[in-house]
This record gives structure tokens, sequence and C-alpha cells, in this order.
């Protein structure tokens, strides 16, 4: 038996199935009020500490000096595989592989005095994201994945003057990957003509990377802003393990995945009808074409898997409402391109165009503290997949593929 032959294809599994679960669109809900404006008003609303996030410039619209707001999400997707008839991969639909990941944030945003401020965030997500039932025609680009992700955020803000403001600083962001596919047979021996096991454990990096915004007040009216994310490079440094159904295991090695998450820009506006009523509209890029191939390398040998993203495209509207002195209501749509075609697409990451729907509100319980509540839904499409694999011809589509995001939030000064 040829051991670093199927580590080799252990390790081709494992990177397709990592690159789905880090690529594809960034997740922009953190239970934030602006989180039911679907993102609209996320860069521009700049009205409680969750600024520090979404546009660390607009610390110097918020009505107190020292601003705090802790949110927490609980985020369910259903996820329902339908093979067609090119499908010859042998195996089921894989149930509902759904899964739950739960996640929250920390924001702060302080005015040190009239022209500088400075703000905090801390955001994170962990779970399991999708886990397909045993025997899924899909299980060669991947069947089961748990992940967490750290954001860490802190920028220095500046007021050029009355109608514009500033900031940047370092972006700090982690992620851990525990990820499993299905390797093929590799030989005609008997003894291995089922399915292997391929697992990366523990797999984790770190990169650092520079955030920038600002928001312009250019009349009464109207407000705008741009925010930019830069690009961080993860290099995933785990345990590669190989199980095959004889019951052998070869000695984990040692394997490095290198995924790309790229640079992100955006474009905001609000416009204030009245004193209550205030609309939104954003327009987001996200760099996804940068991922073209991602470099895997294990003591066996290395190689580079093509991907063949696309850039991705975003554009949301939505509103915010006040009634009385206490209560502000929440409402968006928002639209994100396809990162990719039906011959790239792998089962971990079925993410077509994606479609979001928002509604929340927030309550003053007095002038220091507030809470509030958003849901959002995200419909991700049919997702057809039309992949070559070694164990076959992997297609179909999705007839269930949503995502809901149900967020709490409460902030204090």
């Amino acid at each position: 038996m040829n051991i670093t032959r199927l580590i080799f294809a252990g390790s081709v599994s494992l990177i397709m199935l990592s690159t789905a679960s880090a690529g594809g669109l960034y997740l922009r809900e953190y239970g934030q009020p602006s989180q039911g404006t679907a993102g609209s008003g996320s860069n521009v609303l700049a009205q409680d500490a969750s600024t520090a996030f979404e546009n660390p410039a607009g610390v110097f619209n918020l009505e107190g000096d020292s601003e705090w707001m802790a949110t927490g999400i609980v985020l369910h997707s259903s996820t329902k595989f339908s093979k067609d008839e090119n499908n010859t991969v042998t195996g089921g639909n894989g149930g509902d592989a759904g899964g739950t990941l739960a996640g929250g944030a920390l924001f702060h945003a302080r005015k040190l005095d009239d022209k500088w401020g400075l703000t905090f965030s801390l955001n994170s997500v962990a779970g399991s994201a999708l886990d397909y039932d045993d025997n899924f025609v899909g299980r060669y680009t991947g069947d089961e994945v748990e992940l967490l992700t750290v954001t860490l955020l802190s920028n220095i803000a500046y007021k050029v003057n009355d109608a514009l403001s500033i900031a940047a600083g370092p972006v700090v962001l982690y992620g851990q990957l525990e990820l499993e596919a299905a390797i093929p047979p590799l030989t005609e021996l008997p003894i291995f003509q089922n399915d292997g096991r391929a697992k990366i454990d523990d797999g984790d990096d770190y990169d650092v990377t520079l955030g920038a915004s600002a928001l312009w007040q250019a009349t009464d009216d109207w407000r705008f802003s741009l925010w930019y994310l830069g690009e961080n490079d993860l290099n995933f440094n785990g345990d590669l393990k190989i199980e095959l159904a004889s019951g052998i295991e070869p000695a984990p090695v040692g394997a490095d995945v290198k995924i790309t998450f790229p640079q992100t820009l955006a474009a905001s506006a609000m416009y204030d009808v009245n004193n209550k009523l205030s609309l939104t509209a954003r327009l987001g890029w996200e760099d996804w074409s940068e991922l073209k191939s991602v470099p895997i390398s294990t003591s066996g040998g290395g190689a580079a898997i093509p991907l063949n993203w696309d850039d991705v495209w975003s554009f949301g509207v939505g509103f915010s409402y006040k009634t009385g002195d206490r209560w502000t209501y929440y409402g968006g749509v928002a639209y994100d391109s396809d990162p990719t075609k039906a011959e790239d697409r792998i089962s971990i990451l079925p993410a077509d165009r994606q479609i979001r729907l928002a509604t929340g509100f927030t309550y003053d319980i007095d002038e220091k503290k507030q809470i509030g509540s958003t849901l959002t839904y995200i419909n991700l499409g049919n997702a057809r997949t039309n992949i070559a694999t070694n164990g076959g011809q992997f297609s179909g589509d999705y007839s269930t593929n949503e995502i809901f995001v149900f967020g709490v939030n409460f902030g204090w000064r």
C-alpha cells in the first residue's frame, strides 16, 4: 500500500473541505441592532457601540463618551441535498446536514476628546457547521466540519471636521477547523474496497491585517460611509489522520493548509426622511477571485488545488423607524452574488446566490441602557453541483438550503 498516495488523497479531500468552510461570504450577523437591516445599515447607522466593528469612524456620532454592547447569536441551517440522474457516486442524499452554531460579540467605543476616539470589538462563532449522514454521495468533497473563529479589532478614530471622521487599526483573525472527508478506494485489493476516512484535528492559525473606515455627514439628511478590510492568510497546521476500512491506521502526519480570506470594501448611504424614519443602502465587494488555488503540504508531498472562485458583490436596502421615545424597529433585504459554479461547488459549502430578509428592534430601558433582538433569514439558492470525484460524478442540487440567525443585544454607557 502506497501510504504517501493515501495521505495525499486524504489531504486533497480535506483541503477542499477546509477552503469551503472558510470561503464564500463573510458572516455579517452577530446580533447587533443593524443586523435587523440585513446589513444595509451596518456601516452607516453609527448609533451604538457596535460601530466599533461596523465603522469605528462613527464613534463621534454616539451620544455617550463611552459606550458598550454585548451580543449573542444562534445560527441554525437546514441543508437537504437531492442527487440527480447524472450522479454516479454510490450512497444516499445525506439527510438534513444543517448544523447549529453559537456566537457573540463585545463592542466598546470611547471618545478620548473632541478629535480622537478609540474602539474595540471581539467577535466569535463556533459549532457544527454541517454534518451529512453516513454514505452521503458527496462525501468525497467533505461530509463534516466544525469551526471556531475569533476576530479582534482595535481602531484609532480621528475627527477631521464636523462632517468627516476617519479610523484605522489592526484586525486579528484566528481560526480553528476540525474536518472530515471520505477517501475512495485506492487499490483493487478486496480489503480496500470500502471508503477510508481522512480527518484534520485542531488545524489552527491567526493573522493580522488592516481595517479602515470613514463616515461623512454630507447634509443634515444624508450620511455616507466607506469601510475596508484587508486580506488575511491563515495557514492551518494540524494532524492529518488516515483510517482505512480494513482497520489500518497509518501514523498521523503534519498537514499545512493555506487559506486566503480576501479583502473587502463596502460603501453605504443613509437618508433621514424625518426624525423617525431613516432609509439605508449598502454596496459591497469581496475579492474571492484571489482564491484561485489553495496550497497544501505534508511530509508526503505538496500540491495546489484549483478552486476558480469569483468575486462576490452584495447589495442591500433597509430602514430604521423610531416610535415614541423608547422603541426602534428595523427591516431590510440584501442580495449576494454566487461565489462559484456547479463544477466547482462542493458539499461542505452549498452556497449559491444569497438572499437575506431581516428584522429587529431595540428598546431603551432608560437613558443609559438598551436591549434588542434581531432575526435574519438567509436563502442560499439551489446550489447546483456537478463535480467529478475519484469516486464518480457528484451531481444534484439542494431542495432546502437556508439559515436562520437569531440575535440579542444589550447596550450600556
